[in-house]
């Protein structure tokens, strides 16, 4: 009986021990407790909630939902809330964000604008919450994928508006001064993660846009400092489906099987003309033709005349190598009109009066035929293709002189498009036939038991 009773007093004891974890809480609630007390009630003693807490609103998102027209009242998914505003998601970013980017971004906006102060740009006219912010001489956009807020100033901002905004490029830098001062440009993306179009401003050159491979090609040869200065023109299309910019000092054309190649402007030389047979009837007492070359030239910019020496007492298998400028500007296309003519006892510059007036008659038409030639835009690819499209051939106006004194032995015209003197200047090493250097020659004129051809060279400037 006794050992029994030691059993009980000791299993009452084993229940009733204080543990190390109750102490604290009973001290919490004021000490000793001389009832039970359960977790839920001694939670709410020590002020404990198994609720999770509520994440605070901040001004911010009241004032996100606000714009995009979401009462703060109800509860809505981030989805919900960019389903008000499809135009609502972070630029310069795949993926986007949610609701937290659009926040952080135009808090960034927000925090860009009060740096430059409202003195810098004015007051704002528009925004597109977390985009852009928009003011009369320029604006401030956030690139999602930098996490930076950009600057973009009058002129090149009013550029980049009219060639889409924020669908043609996000700007990846401020308007930036170019070195020396010259000048001012923006960076931009164009999709792809990185700086690959650009916006360049002078006061002499304008505003003009550089992309693609047209822009590398620029960038290796040194931006605005390389010999071909600031951009005069947007890159626009160009003959036989290439894509041209104009620089101050020249140009970079492309097409996609030759790539870029950039030229200052094309100069084109007669080089001289070769015998392959005397004229059957020479009136003079050598026993050689005294042959001359009588040229009209027509490009889309401006028609001219020339002519060459006479050449004495030629043979067959002869040649007469000379060298004179016929051409010189961008690579727009050519029609050459080449008459060869024996000398006996006629005016030579009579025959190049009648050239000179059958070349400016046909440039005349061409001109018509195209309203008006341009140098660059978006009439630069009808004005670049093949010139024989819209100038009828010198030649067949001058094909019926009769009666000045000379023979004329021929004539032949050659045209060139505007991508075969590009890639004839730059891509084509001359030619040389027995002391006379080129890269084109008409076909053969013949005429009064003669033949003879005229040869030029093209040339970058």
């Amino acid at each position: 009986m006794g050992t029994q009773k030691k059993q009980s007093s000791r299993s009452r004891k084993t229940i009733t021990k204080k543990t190390t974890t109750a102490k604290p809480l009973k001290r919490a609630v004021g000490g000793k407790t001389p009832k039970r007390i359960n977790a839920r009630a001694l939670k709410r003693e020590v002020g404990a909630t198994s609720r999770k807490p509520t994440q605070k609103k901040t001004s911010e998102d009241k004032s996100v939902k606000r714009e995009v027209g979401v009462k703060t009242r109800k509860r809505l998914t981030t989805k919900q809330l960019l389903d008000k505003d499809k135009g609502l998601k972070p630029i310069g970013s795949q993926s986007g964000g949610g609701l937290q980017a659009i926040v952080e971004a135009e808090g960034r906006l927000e925090e860009r604008y009060k740096q430059l102060g409202a003195a810098f740009f004015g007051a704002v006219k528009s925004k597109e919450i977390g985009r852009i912010w928009r003011f009369a001489k320029g604006c401030l956009v956030h690139n999602q994928g930098r996490k930076a807020v950009f600057e973009i100033h009058w002129p090149i901002y009013e550029h980049w508006e009219e060639l889409g905004g924020l669908k043609w490029g996000i700007p990846c830098t401020d308007g930036t001064k170019t070195p020396g001062g010259g000048g001012e440009y923006n960076h931009f993306d164009q999709g792809k993660g990185k700086e690959n179009a650009s916006i360049y401003y002078s006061s002499k050159s304008g505003v003009h846009c550089v992309f693609g491979e047209i822009r590398k090609r620029w960038v290796e040869l040194g931006w605005e400092k390389s010999y071909l200065g600031y951009p005069t023109s947007d890159e626009v299309e160009f003959a036989e489906g290439g894509r041209v910019n104009e620089f101050e000092n020249g140009g970079i054309y492309y097409w996609s099987d030759v790539g870029p190649i950039d030229l200052r402007d094309v100069v084109v030389n007669y080089t001289g003309l070769h015998c392959f047979g005397e004229t059957d009837n020479d009136q003079t007492l050598s026993g050689g033709d005294e042959p001359y070359a009588v040229m009209g030239v027509t490009t889309p910019q401006t028609p001219g005349t020339f002519r060459s020496k006479i050449y004495e007492d030629i043979d067959a298998g002869q040649s007469c190598p000379d060298k004179i400028e016929i051409s010189r500007g961008r690579p727009l296309g050519i029609n050459i009109a080449s008459t060869v003519i024996e000398h006996d006892a006629g005016d030579p510059d009579r025959y190049k009066e009648e050239v000179r007036k059958a070349c400016e008659a046909a440039h005349a038409i061409g001109k018509e035929a195209l309203g008006a030639i341009p140098i660059a835009g978006a009439g630069l690819k009808a004005a670049a293709g093949h010139l024989d499209k819209y100038v009828p051939k010198v030649a067949d106006k001058i094909n019926d002189w009769l009666g000045f004194g000379d023979d004329t032995i021929g004539n032949a015209d050659l045209s060139l498009s505007a991508r075969e003197m590009v890639m004839l200047a730059a891509r084509t090493a001359p030619r040389e036939h027995k002391g006379i250097w080129f890269k084109v020659e008409t076909a053969l004129i013949s005429g009064h038991g003669a033949s003879y051809k005229v040869f030029y060279d093209i040339v970058p400037a």
